[in-house]
């Protein structure tokens, strides 16, 4: 069996047990062939009356690159010049804005979901909601825009930094002289938000870019996918999981669990049962995570499933952190328990006060 053939088969086999909606976010970030031919699987298995059904010769499959129309093309006011990424709703591409000559991300929506009013809401209120924070440390955004042809856009700053996951990957654990400034500043955009009143819902590093200048780091907060508002109004916000392909296949994902919004080691407890009741301490005890990742390199709980996560909540009445380890301060082991507590009115009542 070849790579390719291996790979659709272990697809084909994660899939099994979504829902058809699941099914559709997981797929739409895999390569266009390989996602047709486990497509072509489902609908086989579907039609058979048992796993044993399901025929093994499949016809080879093209990797054959499929050209991007987009590039060249104007929108509004910018122009594309290459592609940066694809997820599951939406492309995004490197562009220029013509009138002022700059650099650009415009995210646009995948065609295939213009009909889909659930995700054209989602589309608009994270652009809506990303530009209500007028703040230094998130990506600005400069425009939305709807084509004749049923295409929607969004023109943000281009952020030229790096994930901070990707950062404690490669230079491991941020020193206390580098992590408190950092950490500070992500505290100072996440309090913004709640004053704007917005609870991100989705804090993790994955979504911070970080930018070194004079050997002083910046963050940029990302991806307010999930985001809610203080006024609770969620009818926007989607129930479809947009996390990577790597973290579903890891089982960090929450897309397996029916309902379920946010990333799996950062959610607090109370997000597993309602998301849509969550307050801004559901961001606080994510900054608590946060904030033992960046001085420790790892996840104060990792390699769980999902639902495993959930029950460590369920079996401890207090959230089980592990202390730091030898070289930090027993005051900072109890700052990082407090932001983590199980209960959201034990933890810190503000993203202020759990920096200061």
């Amino acid at each position: 069996m070849s790579t390719v053939q291996r790979q659709i088969d272990q697809l084909f086999l994660s899939v099994l047990d979504m829902s058809p909606e699941q099914r559709e976010v997981f797929l739409a970030s895999q390569n266009v062939a390989i996602r047709q031919e486990v497509e072509v699987l489902l609908s086989a298995y579907n039609q058979a009356n048992n796993f044993l059904d399901i025929p093994l010769i499949r016809p080879q499959v093209s990797l054959e690159p499929i050209v991007d129309t987009l590039i060249g093309r104007t929108l509004g006011d910018f122009i594309i010049r290459e592609k940066m990424g694809e997820g599951a709703f939406g492309v995004v591409y490197q562009a220029e804005q013509i009138t002022l000559m700059r650099e650009v991300v415009l995210k646009v929506l995948h065609q295939k979901h213009r009909d889909n009013q659930e995700i054209i809401e989602r589309f608009l209120r994270e652009a809506r909601l990303a530009s209500r924070l007028e703040h230094p440390y998130t990506a600005h955004i400069y425009a939305f825009g709807a084509e004749n042809d049923g295409l929607l856009w969004t023109a943000m700053e281009i952020v030229h930094g790096t994930p901070l996951d990707k950062l404690l990957k490669t230079q491991g654990p941020l020193e206390l002289e580098r992590f408190v400034p950092l950490l500070d500043k992500i505290c100072e955009v996440v309090q913004t938000a709640h004053d704007s009143g917005i609870i991100h819902r989705d804090l993790k590093p994955a979504n911070v870019m970080v930018i070194s200048r004079a050997g002083r780091l910046f963050p940029k907060l990302l991806d307010f996918g999930i985001a809610k508002t203080l006024e609770g109004n969620t009818s926007y916000i989607s129930k479809l999981q947009i996390e990577k392909t790597d973290e579903l296949l890891a089982g960090e994902n929450t897309s397996k669990t029916t309902g379920l919004l946010g990333s799996t080691p950062y959610m607090p407890p109370e997000q597993w049962e309602n998301a849509a009741q969550v307050g801004t301490r559901a961001d606080i005890y994510a900054l608590g995570v946060f904030a033992y990742e960046m001085l420790t390199g790892k996840r104060p709980f990792s390699g769980g499933s999902p639902a495993s996560f959930y029950s460590l909540y369920k079996e401890h009445k207090e959230s089980p952190v592990p202390s730091l380890g030898k070289g930090f301060p027993p005051a900072l082991d109890s700052v990082i328990v407090k932001a983590m507590a199980k209960d959201p009115e034990e933890r810190y009542k503000s993203a202020f006060e759990f920096a200061t």
